[in-house]
């Protein structure tokens, strides 16, 4: 800016500026700065600081609002003075440098920030301008300057910084994907978790991108209508659960909000987004229907899965008539056994396996599921007829008879398969299950290794069971039950050596029923535990009454019958050695004997059970053996003192061929080698005595000698003597 001259004399007669000091000699007088009277109006009515300054830096002229600044009390007290006067040297120094560039270059400089700290310690943010005067030749002769105060502005824009600042701390800190999109869904800002998420090098490489960039095609377009929508209609997005998937083929879940995002007419500029990843979440989900719905052993479908397929397609049927269906409920044959004797790992072993070929047995579309233990259940959804169903029980039939390598050997297991066809008249999925349930029984009963169809009988059967078993618990309540006693002679003299005992059942209105009325239900309900000790404690204690009364040497023996089952209950032998202590009964006097089919049937356990039982000085025997009994090799594991010979070999011996004579021989040749005496049972006549001696059997049992007695016909017989001379049931 020129300023315009005011002519002027001082006391020496050269020109003087109207703001006082001595004009240059040989050049016209000048003042830089218009007349103080105008200047003076028209600078104080602003609040911007206007200053003029010579080119020493020494101000010329201040307006009102630079003086209040430097707390003067008039303007014309900065006159003559520079801002060393009202700055921080070194800031006064910069200043002056920006000053003198100026007057070198003659550009101006505009609206510049500057930071001014004033020696009372005040800090003022100003905008400021400054400009060269220039006299009328063009000379630059001055400074001229006006600030605006941006202390304000400066401290909004550092709080504005400050809150940007935490924003950015904060979205960076969170864990979940935060972004922002404009209405075409590109981003423009995201936070470091999203960019990670779609392992970007930092945020700023997604701005501009949309989801199409990072997405599979279905996803990035479903993601799109989604945020169409939200600006459509102005209504947010809240929680959504999504599958996202990269096109890697990496997936994740996340609950996903977007809100419109408006500017502050009110009117959507675009979208707000936040997704929180919830995958663990949902793998946990995941795992707890797995476990809540699949067998953790083998991965198939489990009871609760089964039963609700089962429910639907039952009310399918219901409401769409249409193909039958079947249920195959499967047992494993002789697992226990394998469990016993391999142990629980080869045990699980052989579940996985037997459910992988069960499964390559069936159609797509079918169900296998395991229910427990060595249970399997098949539910064909549709078939042809019932020919479907036993074409896939023969091929599971097939598969199951082929060997299955476990832990290093190969086992062999079969299935007993039950069948059960729907709809019928089925009216929930529990009473199929138990119809294919009952069916399955009764292929174990009739041989194991087979199938079998349900029919009306099977129910009506297992109806006449449960009356039977609750019979049962009434009869042991209100005492019903009764034991007998069958006389053991020594084949060499007829001398009773003792008896074995046998139960009854006085039931009140079939009369005296033997034990193949009820035995087979106390074993499958549990029964034969109570009922077993109870027959052991009756026996125990008329044996040690006959002990009393009748001395012998030796002295006379009781032998009680064991089930596997009873054996395997837990507390047997420690319910043994009290009852024993209780009745005070010497253990060599008590024998427990044992069919060979229930200790094969569980070698391990069972061996370590009587191993046990051998330690209370309790004889043990071995009962039910014949040349039809498995293999005699396992026995030798057993602590037994005798073998007995099967009634229903003893009553066919005078018809069996010398094959099958020689056979028994050799296996008593064998007990004896073993230590084992040898006993028979069921001898009946004189013809089958002389047999039984010529087999070299030491003591029999049968109708020959005595029929089972009541304890009192049992004291009466022993009250006659020792030895028996003829069939008492003559």
């Amino acid at each position: 800016m020129a300023a315009r001259p005011t002519p002027g004399r001082d006391a020496a007669g050269g020109a003087r500026s109207r703001v006082g000091g001595p004009a240059r000699r040989g050049r016209p007088a000048t003042s830089p700065v218009p007349p103080p009277s105008l200047m003076d109006i028209l600078a104080d009515t602003v609040p911007d600081y206007i200053y003029f300054k010579d080119r020493e830096g020494r101000y010329l002229r201040i307006n009102r609002a630079l003086a209040d600044l430097y707390g003067l009390g008039d303007p014309a007290e900065a006159v003559g003075k520079t801002d060393r006067d009202f700055y921080p040297a070194e800031e006064a120094e910069r200043f002056r440098r920006d000053e003198l560039e100026i007057l070198r270059t003659g550009t101006p400089v505009v609206a510049r920030e500057e930071r001014g700290t004033h020696r009372d310690g005040r800090v003022a943010w100003v905008a400021t301008t400054k400009m060269p005067i220039r006299d009328p030749g063009g000379a630059i002769v001055g400074i001229f300057g006006i600030s605006h105060d941006i202390t304000r502005l400066k401290e909004t824009e550092r709080a504005l910084a400050e809150k940007l600042r935490l924003l950015d701390t904060l979205m960076d800190a969170i864990p979940d994907h935060i972004y922002f999109k404009d209405l075409q869904s590109r981003f423009t800002l995201v936070n470091r978790a999203q960019a990670a998420h779609f392992r970007a090098s930092g945020p700023d490489a997604l701005i501009g991108k949309t989801d199409a960039d990072y997405f599979t095609p279905e996803h990035a377009e479903q993601a799109l209508r989604d945020e169409q929508e939200v600006i459509r209609t102005g209504r947010p997005i809240v929680a959504q659960e999504e599958k996202e998937t990269l096109p890697d083929g990496t997936v994740h879940w996340v609950s996903t909000t977007k809100v419109p995002l408006r500017d502050p007419s009110g009117a959507v500029v675009g979208t707000f987004g936040i997704s929180r990843d919830i995958t663990d979440r949902k793998r946990a989900e995941e795992q707890l229907v797995r476990m809540a719905f699949n067998d953790p052993l083998t991965g198939l479908p489990n009871r609760a899965l089964l039963m609700d397929r089962l429910g639907h397609r039952l009310g399918r049927a219901r409401r769409r008539p249409g193909g039958p269906f079947a249920v195959l409920f499967l047992d494993l044959d002789r697992f226990k056994g394998v469990n016993d004797s391999l142990g629980h790992e080869a045990g699980d072993a052989l579940l996985v396996a037997a459910a992988r070929r069960l499964e390559a047995c069936l159609r797509p579309g079918d169900t296998v599921a395991r229910l427990g233990g060595d249970e399997f259940t098949i539910l064909l959804e549709e078939i042809a007829g019932p020919g479907d169903a036993l074409r896939i029980a023969e091929r599971i039939q097939q598969a199951m008879a082929a060997a299955i390598p476990v832990g290093g050997t190969e086992v062999f297991t079969t299935a007993s398969v039950g069948i059960a066809f729907g709809p019928g008249e089925y009216a929930s999925a529990e009473e199929i299950l138990r119809d294919a349930d009952l069916a399955m029984y009764r292929a174990k009963a009739n041989g194991r290794a087979r199938y079998e169809v349900f029919d009306k009988s099977m129910h009506e059967q297992a109806v006449t069971l449960l009356h039977r078993e609750t019979e049962l618990r009434r009869a042991l309540e209100r005492g019903e039950l009764r034991v007998v006693y069958q006389p053991i002679v020594a084949l060499d003299d007829r001398r009773i050596l003792g008896f074995e005992a046998l139960v009854r059942w006085q039931h009140p209105r079939e009369g005296l029923l033997a034990p193949d009325a009820f035995l087979a239900v106390a074993e499958e309900t549990g029964l034969i535990g109570p009922i077993g000790f109870w027959v052991i404690r009756e026996a125990c204690t008329q044996l040690r009454v006959w002990q009393a009364r009748f001395p012998a040497d030796p002295r006379l023996r009781m032998h009680v019958n064991v089930s596997n089952r009873q054996l395997l209950q837990k507390g047997f032998v420690e319910q043994l050695r009290w009852t024993l202590e209780t009745i005070g009964l010497d253990p060599r006097d008590l024998t427990l004997e044992v069919t060979e089919g229930a200790i094969l049937e569980n070698i391990k356990s069972t061996a370590a059970v009587l191993s046990q039982v051998r330690a209370l000085s309790v004889q043990l025997h071995v009962e039910n053996f014949g040349p039809d009994g498995s293999c005699f090799a396992p026995l030798h594991r057993i602590p037994a003192g005798a073998m007995k010979v099967d009634r229903a070999f003893v009553s066919r011996l005078q018809a069996a061929s010398g094959e099958e004579a020689e056979i028994v021989r050799t296996v008593i040749r064998l007990a004896r080698s073993l230590g084992m005496t040898v006993s028979a049972e069921g001898v009946e006549t004189e013809e089958q005595l002389a047999l039984v001696r010529a087999l070299d059997c030491g003591s029999a049992q049968g109708f020959l000698f005595s029929e089972p007695l009541a304890p009192e016909a049992a004291e009466a017989l022993l009250a006659r003597g020792p030895r028996i001379d003829e069939r008492l049931s003559s």
